[in-house]
């Protein structure tokens, strides 16, 4: 079990930790080096292990060695909050939510595994971004992105907003195109589940710009387009 420690009181610079079961319970395994970690997404990928790891400036990936989980390589992510892996024609794929970078709008990005590494594949636009979720639907994969605030880091807030727009994203065969901006209001997840036949997103609102943290979540049906 691999846990991110965000920081402390006086720095970012903690570490996180990795737990190994004993069949009892969990015991520290690995401390690992972190800067503002916020999320850590294992996977596995033709055998070998990897554990991604969304930091406050850039991320990492770590690699397992046999024995313990190495500094693999560095890519660029700004304030990333969360990651998600997944696998869409015929190639994997790492989703970053970009939280912050000099200002909310900072676009969030799609890495694509090159065959030892990941690369840059897709930037696309969002704002504040706090969580990804890719899910499928009728052979179709969608990406959803949790908008939490729309702003600058400026004297004037005059436009600055937590009622932003979340955005569901479609993959064309290439890249992710955007499909549908759903109303939230600092969303900070979103879940895909389904019922039946029925398709569903829950989106997490944590607060608006009026009623403060009264705000109620949202629950999306999938009409079929």
């Amino acid at each position: 079990m691999a846990v991110a420690s965000f920081g402390n009181d006086d720095t970012m610079n903690v570490n996180s930790y990795l737990f190994r079961w004993n069949g009892n319970k969990f015991e520290l395994y690995q401390d690992l080096a972190t800067d503002g970690a916020y999320d850590m997404e294992f996977f596995t990928i033709a055998g070998q292990s990897y554990l991604a790891a969304a930091y406050a400036v850039n991320s990492y990936l770590l690699r397992w060695n046999g024995n313990k989980f190495e500094s693999y390589k560095e890519f660029a992510t700004h304030g990333a909050r969360d990651m998600e892996l997944f696998n869409v024609s015929g190639q994997t794929f790492l989703a970053v939510a970009n939280f912050h970078g000099r200002t909310f709008n900072v676009p969030s990005y799609l890495y694509r595994w090159s065959g030892s590494t990941f690369e840059l594949h897709q930037e696309f636009a969002t704002h504040g971004a706090y969580d990804v979720e890719v899910f499928t639907i009728a052979g179709q994969t969608f990406l959803a992105v949790a908008n939490f605030y729309n702003g600058d880091n400026n004297d004037d807030t005059s436009g600055d907003t937590y009622n932003v727009n979340s955005y569901l994203f479609r993959w064309s065969g290439s890249k992710f195109e955007l499909h549908q901006e759903l109303a939230s209001h600092k969303a900070c997840d979103m879940e895909f589940f389904t019922i039946a036949d029925q398709s569903f997103l829950a989106v997490a609102n944590s607060y608006d710009d009026y009623s403060q943290h009264n705000v109620d979540s949202v629950l999306f049906r999938w009409s079929g387009s």
